[in-house]
């Protein structure tokens, strides 16, 4: 449910230290469908790294609309 996913992913940037980890640091993201959680990640604390992970047909759709993440991260 998107509240519940919204809510989480709110509560993880605040509960976890995100910003103790070192430049750099690697996060990977299994399942990670189109990346939208790995996305707010990196707009709340650009100096992680991370792989995104999902099955090969998530990833090729992925692929396609890959043009959302450079345009969000502008």
């Amino acid at each position: 449910h998107p509240i519940f996913s919204g809510s989480m992913l709110k509560l993880s940037l605040l509960v976890y230290p995100w910003g103790n980890l070192p430049d750099g640091a690697v996060l990977c993201d299994l399942g990670g469908n189109n990346g939208y959680y790995s996305l707010q990640l990196l707009k709340s604390f650009p100096h992680l790294k991370i792989v995104l992970q999902d099955l090969p047909p998530v990833v090729e759709q992925g692929r396609q609309v890959s043009i959302l993440w450079f345009d969000c991260m502008l």
